[in-house]
Formats: structure tokens, sequence, C-alpha cells
């Protein structure tokens, strides 16, 4: 299967795509779809009216810095969706699961076609925008659970409780920086 056919298969059959995309694991072809959607994502979001200083050197630095940081958390969300899923009994390997996420985010690169129209059309346009943003945000969501699901051989529950595991642990910290805030507030609890 080439990468043509492995991006369509992600629109047309998700469920058999990921399947081979897991078991064949294109590493190459996943870090370039994963980095160029990334880039056309972050392209568009520099797209800000009012930037100051040089635009090439703002827009340049915020695009690179994006798509590091968006490398090094795809490496590290996989890995710990791996490392979950082996603790509930899942089949799959590190590697396939990041190329199978990484062509999860193949509907992300309607999202700037989407933003585009709302600018086009006005006022009527920024809520069709929100509705195809949403509805591909959506399909986005269905596509990680079909793709950590068919990486790890695992049944639809078993992957949203994955899922859902990992979101938490991610949270932990956000969760103990919020506490100890509030319980560090004027004389509450603490000194």
């Amino acid at each position: 299967m080439n990468i043509l056919d492995r991006l369509f298969g992600v629109v047309a059959d998700p469920v058999s795509t990921m399947q081979e995309i897991s078991r064949e694991k294109p590493i190459g072809w996943s870090f370039a779809v994963f980095s160029g959607i990334t880039i056309i994502a972050l392209w568009v979001s520099s797209l800000t009216p009012g930037e100051t200083g040089s635009l090439f050197q703002t827009r340049t630095g915020f695009i690179l810095g994006g798509l590091i940081s968006s490398i090094l958390f795809h490496l590290f969300i996989s890995g710990l969706l791996n490392l979950l899923a082996h603790g509930l009994k899942g089949a799959g390997s590190y590697w396939g699961v990041f190329s199978a996420l990484a062509f999860a985010r193949f509907p992300l690169i309607f999202l700037p076609t989407g933003q585009l129209l709302g600018v086009a059309i006005g006022r009527g346009g920024s809520v069709l925008s929100g509705f195809v943003s949403l509805a591909i945000f959506f399909w986005f969501i269905v596509l990680n659970v079909i793709a950590l699901r068919e990486s790890q051989g695992f049944s639809t529950g078993k992957t949203i409780l994955t899922w859902g595991l990992a979101l938490f642990i991610l949270a932990l910290p956000i969760i103990f920086l919020v506490s100890v805030s509030v319980l560090k507030g004027p004389g509450i609890l603490m000194p």
C-alpha cells in the first residue's frame, strides 16, 4: 500500500487502513504525514493580523517551535498509550501506535479549509466554519480511537479506557498544581 492509498484509506476505510498501518509501521511516512499536517495547521494559525517584528522570523519560529513540541508530544503520547495498552493486555507495538496515530491526524488537513471558508463568507461563514471545525475534530477523535484499537487488537471499550487513563495521567500535574495553589490561598489550610 503506498502513501496515497493509506491517506485515502484513512478517509474511506479507516479500520482496515489502521490495521495495515499498525502492522507495516511506515515510520518515515508517519513522520512526514504528521509533520506536514502540523506545519499546515501552525502556518494557518500564524496568520494573525498585527504581528510585530520580522514576519518571517516570528512565523518561522512559531512553526518550528510548534512542530518540534508536537513531535515530542506525539512520541510521548504514543509511548504512554502503548504502555497502558500493554497493561491491559494489548498486542501492539510502540511504532505501530505511533504510525496509526500519525495517520489519524490526516483529517486535520481540512481544518484550514473550514477556517478560510469562515473568512471568505463573513459572519454566516464563521458559524459554518465552527460546525465544519467541530465535525473534523470529532472525526479526528474517532480516528484516534480506531487507530489505538486496531494497533492493539482491542475492543472499543478497552480503547476508550486506555485513552481515558492516558488523559487522566496527563491531567495529574495540572490537578496537582491547581490543588497546591488553592491550598496556598490566603489563610486556607496551609500557612
